[in-house]
């Protein structure tokens, strides 16, 4: 119990196994907590979108509830890096859709925010989101030229995005994401022959 509030402390424990951070039990600072929390709660609508993307009997989601999905990416791109509290209010789809990646990514350059990036990575915030990096494959073997996936596209340019952001300037967020290992013996490998014959 901490002196100054009467109130208990919070424990965060993961059921994936890593030989990082084994256990680690410390008080967390009014700045860790709001970051915490704040993270927390991006979690449960990146899982959501996960297992929708990945099913292909549910619909695709419609345009009102991508642009739900692009202010949720918007909001973990701003709170992976410092002084960027706010983005410009645009079709952020038809943007990323109209640039390469690496013009697209570099929209969102900033100083690093290293606490976040830490609480991204201890929380598996990160795992959510490299996870959704994947949705679109378990869909379809191949499923960006298909029309209803047009929004879906642009919103895999945010999550690479995310995703650079959590780990950028961060060698301990890079080792644990280099050690990620995605869960895709069931997508298919593409031909590298395809077209030359």
């Amino acid at each position: 119990v901490r002196k100054d509030h009467n109130q208990s402390l919070m424990l965060v424990f993961s059921s994936q196994r890593s030989a990082q951070d084994t256990l680690k039990l410390m008080p967390l600072s009014e700045e860790e907590t709001l970051a915490t929390f704040h993270a927390k709660a991006f979690i449960p609508p990146i899982v959501a979108y996960n297992v929708c993307l990945s099913d292909p009997t549910i619909p695709v989601l419609n345009n009102e509830k991508l642009q739900e999905i692009v202010f949720l990416m918007i909001s973990i791109i701003s709170f992976q890096s410092k002084g960027i509290s706010e983005l410009p209010k645009i079709d952020w789809i038809k943007r990323a859709n109209s640039m390469l990646p690496s013009a697209f990514s570099s929209l969102f350059d900033g100083e690093p925010n290293m606490l976040s990036q830490r609480i991204s990575r201890d929380l598996k915030l990160m795992d959510a989101i490299f996870e959704m990096s994947l949705s679109p494959y378990r869909r379809y073997k191949d499923p960006f030229p298909s029309d209803e996936m047009v929004g879906v596209a642009g919103i895999q340019k945010l999550v690479h995005v995310a995703l650079q952001r959590m780990f950028i300037s961060n060698s301990y967020c890079q080792l644990y994401f280099g050690n990620q290992s995605a869960n895709a013996s069931h997508l298919k490998q593409p031909d590298a022959t395809k077209g030359l014959m």
